[in-house]
């Protein structure tokens, strides 16, 4: 009889550590907080992106979560005046 041991390779960097994905739930978990929070910052039509990046660190949403949230949502990158600003879409 053998034992089989699961190897996980890490390559470049993760949102969620070892134990988060061990307990399969938790990245989940984190793109929904992700899109709320996109829903919430943009529910009255755009804002800088420079702002929404700096909120979403501060309430401890990573980048990349918070662009595949981006994604997910269909939220639209627009530059109106020169500066990248996020809108919900059909806004």
């Amino acid at each position: 009889m053998s034992a089989c041991t699961g190897v996980v390779d890490w390559i470049g960097e993760y949102d969620i550590s070892a134990d988060d994905l061990l307990s399969g739930n938790n990245r989940g978990q984190k793109i929904k907080e992700a899109k709320e929070f996109l829903l919430e910052i943009l529910a009255d039509g755009a804002v800088e992106q420079n702002v929404i990046l700096k909120e979403a660190e501060n309430r401890g949403i990573k980048g990349k979560t918070l662009w595949n949230a981006k994604k997910a949502l269909g939220v639209q990158s627009i530059k109106p005046g020169g500066h990248w600003s996020w809108v919900l879409p059909e806004q």
